[in-house]
């Protein structure tokens, strides 16, 4: 791993020089950062003995300007193959943690209102107040966007399209994720108050009949026929809301999020209804979120939603308390607490509580 890390500053160096010579100044245009996360976690499931786990994530990235109007992104982070947890268990007699690619993008910015991003990256689409109803925020999807923005007096409107390759096969055909999301954003007359508006399709090509994304022996909740293969396709239809204000000086949010899988019969829709009070931006603040949600088995895709609710998957419903405080600078502090009831057709009690302690540079 320390052959890993070096090899990774060294790029990172590279990457500093060159902008040197573009830009004659290269600590304009270079940026490390990073973030360590220490967990407790508690898991209480009905028929099942209560889990205590400790957990750490930890990244670190390099991002630059080599040339006009192109930025690139390289960052590692802790974590193995389940693309939306970079969290590690300390467990295994103290055995060395693995590290892998986190983000590995390069982005051309010819204007400010249009962009394209190509390689590992961040997801790019709108969810109301980040919400995980179809993306864990943990995901990094891959290969292209593109983002367009057009703002006027009366709003600003922000048009979002995606290729993102999710399985290649050999023997089977490839699937994509292909996505289209529009946002409409209205100024509401006070400052920093606003009404946010959107929607999105997300389509996945050949799903249906072949085998599940990620594990081939693990659904995460989604209908499965016997060879454990997708018994449906997944072509999303998304519609969201949100509206900022302020309320005595302290920024409020209130949000509705629903999606349904028109792919699907049955079993095909999500919804999330919650509000958000307070913002983190310095010290001594605070933020408290609250939402409800109903996930049934096959309104989104079990292997890239919340991974937290429910232990992950679909097919549940229930409630998500979280409250932030910021203790000093780069150093946050977290609770969040999940009282929910797996299967729907079965109710079973499940509940997750989380501390976190976060420090990042």
């Amino acid at each position: 791993m320390n052959k890993v890390l070096v090899s990774f500053l060294l790029m990172g160096f590279s990457c500093s020089a060159f902008a040197a010579v573009q830009q004659q100044n290269w600590t304009d245009t270079v940026k490390l950062s990073g973030d360590v996360r220490f967990r407790h976690e508690t898991i209480a499931q009905e028929f099942t003995d209560i889990r205590n786990r400790q957990r750490v994530r930890a990244r670190v990235g390099v991002f630059a300007q080599p040339a006009n109007h192109f930025l690139l992104g390289l960052s590692l982070a802790s974590g193995n193959s389940d693309p939306i947890s970079s969290s590690q268990s300390l467990d295994d007699a103290f055995s060395t943690k693995p590290i892998g690619i986190d983000l590995a993008y390069v982005q051309w910015v010819p204007s400010k209102s249009f962009d394209v991003v190509l390689g590992k990256q961040k997801n790019p689409f709108f969810s109301p107040s980040k919400s995980e109803l179809i993306w864990d925020t943990d995901l990094r999807p891959e290969t292209l966007t593109v983002r367009y923005i057009n703002s006027t007096p009366l709003a600003k409107m922000k048009w979002v399209t995606s290729g993102f390759m999710v399985e290649e096969r050999s023997d089977a055909a490839e699937t994509w994720m292909l996505g289209n999301q529009a946002t409409v954003q209205f100024p509401l007359g006070t400052p920093k108050a606003r009404l946010t508006l959107g929607g999105s399709y997300y389509h996945y090509t050949n799903g249906q009949g072949l085998s599940t994304f990620v594990a081939d022996d693990e659904s995460f909740g989604n209908s499965v026929f016997t060879n454990q293969s997708y018994a449906n396709s997944f072509h999303l239809l998304e519609g969201f809301s949100q509206v900022d204000v302020f309320v005595f000086d302290l920024p409020v949010a209130f949000y509705l999020d629903y999606v349904n899988n028109q792919a699907a019969e049955a079993d095909n829709q999500a919804w999330l209804l919650g509000f958000k009070v307070g913002r983190i931006t310095k010290n001594s603040d605070f933020d408290f979120k609250y939402s409800y949600r109903v996930v049934q088995k096959d309104a989104v895709v079990g292997a890239f939603t919340d991974s937290d609710f429910l232990g992950g998957g679909t097919d549940g419903r229930g409630h998500e308390f979280g409250l932030g405080y910021q203790v000093a600078k780069g150093v946050k502090a977290n609770l969040s607490y999940f009282l929910n009831s797996r299967d729907l057709a079965q109710n079973v009690r499940y509940q997750r509580a989380q501390v976190d302690l976060s420090v990042k540079f």
